[in-house]
C-alpha cells in the first residue's frame, strides 16, 4: 500500500482514449499521433512526483544555444514541463527564486484542504533556438482520485493557449505564463493523481512534452461555525434592513478562497436591532458605537453557549468610521465587504493585525519578506474562479490595512490551527443549574465594564450564568480585577486583557468584556490599576431580582406561529436597573439561544417564524441587574416546521456581462429548522440547463443571450423552493455601459 506522499510508479497516466475526448478535434495542428504508438502519446515514461518535493531546476541557455542563428540550420524545439502548482489561494512555487532564506520553501508545501477547489498551473518549458518564432503552447490536465476506484477527468480551463517561453522567463504575477486550470471541490479530498501535458506546433512538426505527475493529498479542515446576525440599522432617519442569509454568504465568498476552509457552517441565523453611533471613535478600541455592538455580539455569543463564531453583518450606506470590528470569536462588518470579514473573523480566531499601513497591535511574528510592503503576501496567491494573479510586490495580507487584500502562506497556516480551535457544539445549561459534573464550567458574571486613564470603572452590562471562562488572547493590561468574599479574601484575580485587535491606551478609557467566576461566597469585585493605591470596589448584592412570567400562558398542545407576545414583570432595589435578555429553546431547555439582549421594557413581540420548530417549546427572560441575575420559563408549546426558502445574491452584481468573464453567484435554501446541503443546492440556465452544486456557482463561458439562471433545492417539508436571477451575455461586438469594462 502507497503511504502518504509516497510516489507510485505504478500509477499510469490517462489512455489514449481518455485524453482525445478533451483535446481539440477539428485541428490539423493539434491532432494528436495514432492511436496505438507507443510513442506517440508516451513519449517517455511518466514521471510522477508525489507532495511535497521539486522539480528539477532547468539550466540557463549555454553559450553555443545562445548565439546559434539561421546559419546553424538548428531547428531542434524541446518542450517539457519544468513543474506543476497546486493552490487553493497561496503555494510555494521556486519560491527562492523571489524569497531569501529562512521564507523559501520547498514546492506545493502549503497544505491542501479537502473540499475546495484547486487551481493548477502548469509551467511549461519551451527551449527553441532564440531565432525562432515564440510559437503558442496548448496542454491539458488530468486527475482521478487513488484511494477510491475512479476514472480520470479533464480539469477546467482557466486560459490557453499562451505563448511559449523558457521556464526560467516565465513570469509568475502574469496568469498566461502559465497554463491555468480548475479542479472541482467535489475531488479534492483523499489522493489525487494529477497529469499534465502541453503540446506546440514548430518546424519539425507537432510536438508533445513528456507526461508530468503527481499525487497530492488534501487535509481535512473543519468548516467554520457561524451564528448569523442580520442587523437591522436604525438611527433617526437611517432604517436599513437586516441582510438575508445568501448576503453573508456572498460577503463570505471572499473567505472560501482565501482561508483554508471549503464552507461555512450556519449554525443559525437571526434579525437583531442597533442603532449606535458608528462614527465615535471615543473611548478606545474600534470607537464607542462599535463597542456597544461588539459587546452586543458578545452577549449573544456567551448566552448561547459558545458553540460557534457569532458574526453580524449591516446593509451599507450607514455613516461609519471604521468598516468593522472584531475579536473573541465575534465580530461585524458591511455586506460586499469580503476582506474586512476576514480580518474581523480572523481576529476571532486569534489572527492579528499584518504589519503597515496603520495597522494597530501588529504581529511580532509575520514573516519580513523582501517586497516593498511588510503586510506583502510574500509569494504568489490565485483566485481559483477568476485566474486572477496576486502578485506580492502589490498584494498584501487582508490581516492589514494594505491596498489589494489578499492571504499570505504564514495567514493561511496560522488559520488551519484557529479554526481547528475554533468553538465546538455544546449544550447550555440553564441558568442556576448544578455545577456538578461540568468539568471548568461554574457560574460565571459575563461584564462588559470600561475602565478610565486614573482607573474609574463603569460597569455596562452584565448577567450571570453557568457556563466556562473566556479566552483571554489580547496583550495585558496594566488594570486587573478581583472577586473577594466578606472577609476581603481574595477568591479570583486575573490581569485585564485588550479583546480585540484595533484596542490601546491612547484614549479616556478603555473597554473590557470579561468572563468572572461568582462562587457563592462571592462579595465584591475590586479593580486595580498597576500600584494606585485607591482600587474600585464594587458590592455584589446578596439578592438577584425576581421576574415573573405574565403572558402567555401554559400553551402545552397548542401549535405556534407567526408573533406571539411576552411579557413580564421584574422587581429590584430601587438603585438598582434591571434589563433583561429573552432566550428560545425548542428541545425543553436543553439548549437556548438568544431572541433579543438589553431590553428595558417588560415586554417583547417574539416572531416565532424566526425560530427552529419544535413539540417542546419555551421562552426564557434572563433579568439582570448586572451583576446578579434571575430568570423565568413560560410553559411548553409547539412551533410549527418552515419550508426552506431558495436565495440568490450576486459575487459582484452584474446583469450584463461578456462571454469570456465568469459569472459567479452564491446562494442557499434556508429555513430556521434547516439549510439545504451543499450537494442539494443545484443551478441551472435556460440556456445551457444543468450549470453545478453548491452554494458557490463559478459560470464560465456562458453563451451569448439573456440567461435565466435558476437555484432549485428541496425545501425540507417534501417540495422544492426555486429562485432566480438574470444575467444577459454580450456579444463582442455590442455597446454597453458595463462598468468592468
Amino acid at each position: 500500500m502507497i503511504k502518504q506522499n509516497e510516489v507510485d510508479p505504478m500509477l499510469p497516466p490517462p489512455s489514449d482514449e481518455e485524453v482525445h475526448q478533451f483535446l481539440p478535434q477539428n485541428s490539423e495542428e493539434f491532432s494528436l499521433p495514432s492511436l496505438g504508438d507507443p510513442s506517440g502519446l508516451l513519449e517517455s515514461p511518466p514521471i510522477l512526483e508525489a507532495m511535497p518535493g521539486e522539480a528539477p531546476e532547468r539550466k540557463e541557455p549555454s553559450e553555443a544555444e545562445a548565439t546559434e542563428g539561421p546559419q546553424a540550420f538548428h531547428f531542434s524545439i524541446n518542450l517539457t514541463i519544468e513543474g506543476i502548482e497546486a493552490t487553493q489561494a497561496t503555494q510555494f512555487y521556486k519560491s527562492s527564486r523571489h524569497l531569501h532564506a529562512p521564507h523559501a520553501e520547498p514546492d506545493n508545501s502549503v497544505p491542501l484542504v479537502e473540499q475546495k477547489h484547486l487551481a493548477i498551473r502548469v509551467y511549461a518549458d519551451r527551449q527553441a533556438p532564440w531565432w525562432l518564432p515564440a510559437g503558442s503552447v496548448d496542454g491539458g490536465v488530468w486527475f482521478r482520485r487513488i484511494d477510491i476506484p475512479d476514472t480520470y477527468k479533464n480539469a477546467f480551463r482557466l486560459n490557453g493557449p499562451i505563448t511559449g517561453r523558457r521556464a526560467i522567463f516565465i513570469n509568475r504575477g502574469n496568469a498566461n505564463h502559465t497554463l491555468n486550470f480548475r479542479i472541482s471541490d467535489l475531488y479534492t479530498r483523499g489522493r489525487l493523481v494529477v497529469y499534465a501535458r502541453v503540446w506546440t506546433n514548430s518546424f519539425g512538426g507537432r510536438r508533445y512534452s513528456p507526461w508530468f505527475g503527481r499525487i497530492f493529498t488534501f487535509t481535512r479542515v473543519p468548516h467554520v461555525r457561524i451564528r448569523a446576525h442580520g442587523i437591522r440599522y436604525r438611527r433617526g432617519a437611517i432604517d436599513r434592513p437586516a441582510p438575508p442569509l445568501s448576503d453573508f454568504i456572498a460577503t463570505g465568498i471572499f473567505l472560501r478562497k482565501t482561508y483554508p476552509m471549503s464552507r461555512f457552517n450556519f449554525v443559525s441565523y437571526d434579525h437583531i436591532n442597533f442603532g449606535g453611533d458608528l462614527t465615535d471613535t471615543s473611548g478606545g478600541g474600534c470607537g464607542a458605537g462599535w463597542n456597544a455592538l461588539w459587546n452586543q455580539l458578545r452577549a449573544l455569543y456567551f448566552a448561547t453557549g459558545q458553540d460557534a463564531n457569532h458574526y453580524g453583518l449591516m446593509k451599507p450606506p450607514i455613516p461609519t468610521a471604521y468598516g468593522g470590528c472584531g475579536g473573541g470569536n465575534v465580530g461585524a462588518s458591511f455586506v460586499g465587504g469580503g476582506s474586512i470579514m476576514a480580518q474581523e473573523l480572523g481576529h476571532g480566531l486569534a489572527r492579528r493585525h499584518a504589519p503597515g499601513c496603520g495597522a494597530g497591535g501588529p504581529d511580532p511574528n509575520y514573516p519580513h519578506y523582501t517586497h516593498p510592503s511588510s503586510a506583502t503576501i510574500g509569494e504568489y496567491g490565485m483566485d481559483y474562479a477568476t485566474g486572477a494573479v496576486y502578485n506580492p510586490t502589490n498584494s498584501n495580507d487582508f490581516m492589514g490595512y494594505c491596498s489589494n487584500p489578499w492571504v499570505s502562506p504564514y495567514t493561511y497556516r496560522a488559520l488551519i490551527n484557529g479554526i481547528n480551535n475554533q468553538p465546538t457544539p455544546g449544550s447550555t445549561p440553564a441558568v442556576g443549574a448544578h455545577t456538578e459534573h461540568l468539568r471548568q464550567k461554574e457560574e460565571h458574571l459575563y461584564l462588559s465594564f470600561r475602565v478610565s486613564c486614573d482607573g474609574d470603572v463603569d460597569l455596562l452590562s452584565g448577567f450571570t450564568q453557568v457556563g466556562p471562562p473566556g479566552m483571554s488572547m489580547g496583550k495585558e493590561t496594566q488594570h486587573s480585577v478581583e472577586v473577594h468574599d466578606a472577609k476581603g479574601k481574595i477568591l479570583w484575580a486575573k490581569r485585564l486583557t485588550l479583546e480585540e485587535a484595533h484596542q490601546d491606551h491612547s484614549h479616556s478609557h478603555t473597554n473590557y468584556f470579561e468572563a468572572i467566576p461568582i462562587r457563592g461566597e462571592a462579595r465584591k469585585l475590586v479593580f486595580k490599576c498597576g500600584h494606585r493605591v485607591g482600587p474600585t470596589v464594587i458590592d455584589i448584592p446578596k439578592q438577584p431580582p425576581t421576574v415573573t412570567i405574565k403572558s402567555p400562558k401554559d400553551g402545552k398542545g397548542q401549535a405556534s406561529s407567526g408573533k406571539l407576545k411576552l411579557e413580564w414583570a421584574t422587581k429590584s432595589r430601587p438603585d438598582e436597573k434591571v434589563t433583561s435578555i429573552i432566550r428560545y429553546s425548542n428541545d425543553g431547555g436543553k439548549t437556548w439561544q438568544p431572541v433579543a439582549i438589553g431590553l428595558e421594557e417588560s415586554q417583547y413581540e417574539v416572531d416565532l417564524y424566526q425560530l427552529p420548530s419544535g413539540d417542546d417549546c419555551r421562552l426564557q427572560v434572563v433579568a439582570s441587574t448586572i451583576l446578579r441575575t434571575s430568570t423565568a420559563e413560560t410553559g411548553s408549546f409547539i412551533v410549527e416546521k418552515k419550508a426552506r426558502e431558495a436565495m440568490i445574491s450576486p459575487i459582484t452584481d452584474l446583469t450584463e456581462t461578456r462571454p469570456q468573464r465568469h459569472v459567479e453567484l452564491a446562494g442557499c435554501a434556508y429555513s430556521p429548522d434547516s439549510s439545504a446541503d451543499e450537494e442539494e443546492l443545484r443551478w441551472f440556465s435556460n440556456l445551457e440547463g444543468y450549470l453545478g452544486t453548491g452554494s458557490h456557482l463559478i459560470a464560465n463561458n456562458l453563451r451569448v443571450g439573456e440567461h435565466v439562471i435558476s437555484l432549485v433545492a428541496p425545501d425540507g417539508l417534501g417540495g422544492e423552493t426555486r429562485t432566480e436571477h438574470r444575467v444577459r451575455v454580450l456579444q463582442e461586438s455590442e455597446r454597453s455601459d458595463l462598468s468592468m469594462e
